[in-house]
Parts: structure tokens; sequence; C-alpha cells
């Protein structure tokens, strides 16, 4: 009879760094049913469990951000987008986004062109748009879109992340506004 068992588990070394630890194995028993050994592999998979914790925790900032995020291929076309990407757009669910291409997004398609032909040379974007949600209506978005890399260096996609900032601007030019007529009162 044979008893098969894995398990993963910290251990802290003589160093006191902890590493983590996979243990796979059987048991090999007697005729008469009592173990006489363990025979198996004992692995050192700190770095796989460092590397899903920062999967993990990139993941959550991404899904948890107030910022709509999404991510696209080299082509525009996008993979992956975040809850608030559907909120600042009117989308219930990312099927109905996935797929689309991010020019579908922006009001003025020129300004769209624009911005992926400088994110072609490898430059970081950052700046304002006129945006279209799902309903047709629009907003002022502040963007910031940045080329992504394989681990090889070799630009794979885009992502950027959006804010609405159509009641900022409009707080910021009643200030403006108010801050002239204070000013000619002043005079």
């Amino acid at each position: 009879e044979q008893t098969y068992f894995e398990f993963e588990y910290p251990i802290i070394t003589r160093k006191k760094e902890v590493r983590w630890i996979w243990e796979r194995g059987k048991g090999i028993y007697s005729d008469k049913g009592k173990l006489l050994y363990l025979e198996g592999f004992i692995t050192d998979i700190t770095e796989r469990k460092n590397t899903e914790a920062m999967l993990l925790l990139k993941n959550t900032v991404f899904e948890s951000s107030i910022s709509g995020n999404s991510i696209s291929d080299i082509k525009g076309y996008i993979t992956n987008l975040n809850a608030a990407f559907l909120n600042l757009w009117g989308y219930k669910s990312k099927s109905e986004v996935i797929g689309k291409h991010i020019s579908e997004f922006f009001l003025d398609k020129k300004a769209a062109s624009k911005i992926i032909k400088s994110l072609d040379g490898d430059a970081r974007w950052e700046g304002e748009f006129r945006a279209i949600r799902k309903d047709g209506s629009s907003f002022l978005a502040f963007a910031l879109a940045t080329p992504v890399h394989d681990s090889e260096g070799k630009k794979i996609g885009y992502q950027s992340s959006i804010l609405d900032i159509t009641e900022r601007k409009t707080i910021e030019q009643e200030a403006e506004k108010n801050r002239e007529r204070m000013q000619l009162f002043v005079e």
C-alpha cells in the first residue's frame, strides 16, 4: 500500500529568511501495513510564491483602483479592464468592452490616433481628451497611458488609467471667473 502526500509550507532558515517549500512523495509500507519510510522530493518554491503574491497585489490594485484602468493589445484592442472603467463609461460587464478598439471611447477619433502614435514611440502619454460613454454622452477625461512590455522588452500592448475630470474643470473655471470678478472689483 502507498499513501501519496503533497504539502506547501514556510520554513525559516538559519539566516532568518522565510523560504517556501513544496514537499511531495509517498509512504512506503510493509506487507503488514507498517510505514517503513517516506520517499519524495522537496523543492524550494519561494520565487513562485513571491511571484504569486506580487501578481495578486498588482491585480488587487488594478481591480480596486478608483480610476478606469484598461489594458489593450499592440493594435489597441482592449483585453482587460476594471470595474471603475465599466462605471466610467456606463457598461455593465467586461464582455461588452473587451475586443473594442480604444478609439471607440474618444469623441474625437483623431485625438485617439495621435495618442496611439505617441505610445508607438515608447513614450508615455498624459493629458486630457473628450470621452464618449455607451449612452452617447461625453465627459472630459484625464488619462495616463504607457506601453506594456514583456519580460524581453518587446512592446505587447498599452495600459491606461482614466479619470472623469468634468466636474473639477467646471469648478476650476468658475473659480477663475470669480477670481477675475474679484480682481475687477478690487481695481
